[in-house]
């Protein structure tokens, strides 16, 4: 398979589970765990069931080693062979690989509680300014360089975020409204999403190693961190305040209500289960993509994603359709195209180019021309 071939199957996969995962999380926090009418409200332990669907990306990894050691043995495999050949370092200190969790564990931990206080398709179209992140720090880090189309697109694409935002936090009638600290939390997230894969790009193009190891490593990171972080969450006080998602249990964290509302909800469990699983995949997916292609390539899918969303949540009844929404859908989705030059800046100007006769170029040839001209001629 060619790796351009390879690049639309991992676009197309990372939408698929990208979606999933986001209509997953808020089922979850749309779950009614008693009779009172409240909802499952445990945004730590949602951040650590991610890097449990990560950490399982580990095992797959140690298959895909086993398996080409058994057919190379001591040679180099052939992504090996392509790495070296590309400067990548096969050899390296492993602990390299955990510096982009660290990144991960900040963006998912600010991802899940904006999430108690936004709508799904908001949270969808905010995730899409992870370009304008990716952007600015591909420009800092990678020494990425822009054209003036690009800047306008990234221009359009935040004013597109700002207009979905002022619509959905300022219209009461909507079904799921969105709170501006859910917002704030959120484009936070986005922030230190964007310094993940960016961090992820400059790991991968120094080092060598599989999607499925980095991932996992990332995973593993995470998960040891979250095991201790909630045993300390739960002996912490704080101040209940159940309608901003924050802190509603009166401590920060509180486990055992969570394992002991999910034992009691059947659907609350097939949330957190399809959460775990496409996360997992979501994020080799999306770490694969970075790797055959690059980071800003990773976050262009988000353009499809927050429709995909949208369209599910207004067909299951979760949120009603805004027509100021759908404004700030498309300057958001015009900027994405406008950045990457699927559509001109100018489209009145026109890409064709006034031909040049042959008299004109020998009328205009210099020594150098000259030479060049006469030693194709003398191949002839």
């Amino acid at each position: 398979m060619c790796i351009r071939d390879r690049i639309y199957i991992l676009l197309i996969c990372n939408i698929i589970t990208g979606s999933i995962n986001t209509i997953a999380a808020k089922g979850q926090n749309r779950s009614v765990v008693n009779d009172a009418g409240d909802t499952y409200n445990h945004p730590y332990f949602q951040t650590m069931n991610m890097f449990v669907g990560e950490f399982c990306c580990l095992f797959a990894f140690l298959y895909v080693r086993s398996k080409n050691r058994k057919e190379y043995g001591s040679e180099l495999s052939p992504d090996e062979k392509a790495a070296a050949d590309k400067g990548r370092e096969l050899e390296y200190n492993h602990l390299w690989l955990s510096i982009p969790a660290y990144f991960d564990i900040l963006s998912t931990t600010f991802m899940y509680i904006g999430l108690t206080m936004v709508a799904a398709s908001v949270f969808q179209i905010i995730s899409c300014t992870i370009l304008v992140w990716c952007g600015l720090f591909s420009y800092i880090y990678l020494g990425r360089r822009y054209k003036l189309e690009q800047y306008l697109g990234l221009f359009f694409l935040f004013s597109g975020v700002v207009i979905v935002s002022i619509a959905t936090t300022t219209n009461s009638d909507n079904s799921s409204p969105s709170s501006p600290l859910g917002v704030f939390l959120e484009i936070i997230a986005m922030i230190f999403a964007g310094l993940l894969m960016v961090s992820e790009e400059k790991v991968l193009n120094k080092f060598h190693a599989h999607p499925l190891q980095l991932v996992g490593v990332e995973g593993a990171t995470g998960l040891t961190f979250y095991t201790f972080t909630l045993v300390a969450m739960y002996f912490i006080p704080c101040t209940p305040n159940p309608k901003q998602g924050i802190c509603p249990y009166g401590i920060w964290e509180d486990v055992p209500a969570a394992v002991m509302e999910m034992s009691k909800n059947g659907t609350l469990i097939f949330w957190v289960i399809v959460t775990i699983i496409s996360l997992g995949t979501f994020n080799f997916f999306g770490v694969s993509l970075t790797y055959y292609a690059s980071a800003t390539h990773r976050a262009a899918v988000n353009a499809i994603r927050p429709f995909v969303v949208w369209g599910l949540c207004l067909a299951i009844g979760w949120e009603k359709f805004l027509y100021l929404q759908l404004v700030g859908y498309i300057v958001a989705v015009y900027g994405m195209l406008l950045y990457y030059g699927i559509v001109p800046l100018n489209p009145f100007k026109s890409d064709e180019t006034e031909a040049v006769s042959y008299t004109h170029l020998r009328a205009h040839e210099t020594s150098l021309h000259l030479v060049c001209r006469l030693l194709l001629e003398k191949k002839k």
